[in-house]
C-alpha cells in the first residue's frame, strides 16, 4: 500500500510540473506589434500638383500610418510599390519601385510615406495618379527587427518584387484600408 501512496504522489507531482512548467510561444507570433510587417493593400493614388519659388513642377501624395516608427525610420525600412490592374487574366500585376526609382522618390518619416513624381520633361513621369494613369500604390514597412533576424539589407529588399518580399517575410498584416477596383 505505501508503494501505491508513493507512486501517486510522484504521478501527481510529475503531472503539477507539467501543468505549470514552462511554456512555448510559436516563433511565427511576433514578439510584438512592433515587429510586425505591415502592408497597406493596393491604395488609389490622387496626386497633388505642387509649383515652387522657381517654377518647377511636382506630384505629391502623402499616405500616413502609425506604424511607421522612429524605430522604422531608423533601423527598419518602407518598400514602395506601383501596380496596375490587369484587364487580362485575374490579380494585380505589379511593378517594383526599384525599377521605377530614377523617376520617382519615395520618402518616408514618422507616421507617413511621401511619393514624389516629376513632369515628363524634367526625367519623371508626372501626375500618377490613378484617374490618370490607372497606377495603384502599395507599401510594405518592415521593422529593423525584422531586419536584423533575418540578416537582409534595406537594399536586397528593395530589389525584390511584393511576392518575393512577402513570401520571404512571411504573413503580411494589412494596416491599411486597401482601394477595391
Amino acid at each position: 500500500m505505501r508503494t501505491v501512496k508513493i507512486s501517486l504522489l510522484a504521478a501527481f507531482v510529475i503531472g503539477l510540473f507539467s501543468l505549470i512548467g514552462c511554456s512555448k510561444s510559436s516563433s511565427s507570433t511576433p514578439a510584438s506589434t512592433s515587429d510586425s510587417v505591415y502592408s497597406s493593400g493596393w491604395l488609389t493614388i490622387a496626386m497633388t500638383l505642387s509649383i515652387d519659388g522657381n517654377g518647377d513642377s511636382t506630384y505629391t501624395e502623402t499616405f500616413t500610418n502609425s506604424a511607421i516608427t522612429a524605430a522604422v525610420v531608423d533601423y527598419g525600412v518602407v518598400l514602395s510599390y506601383l501596380g496596375y490592374v490587369q484587364t487580362v487574366g485575374t490579380g494585380t500585376d505589379t511593378s517594383s519601385e526599384q525599377a521605377l526609382e530614377f523617376n520617382t522618390l519615395t520618402n518616408y518619416q514618422i507616421g507617413s510615406v511621401t511619393i514624389t513624381s516629376f513632369p515628363g520633361d524634367a526625367g519623371g513621369y508626372g501626375d500618377l495618379s490613378t484617374a490618370s494613369t490607372g497606377l495603384l500604390y502599395r507599401y510594405v514597412i518592415v521593422p529593423g527587427t525584422v531586419l536584423a533576424t533575418t540578416k537582409l539589407t534595406p537594399q536586397q529588399l528593395k530589389s525584390m518584387n511584393y511576392t518575393e518580399v512577402t513570401k520571404l517575410l512571411g504573413t503580411v498584416t494589412k494596416k491599411a484600408t486597401p482601394t477595391t477596383f
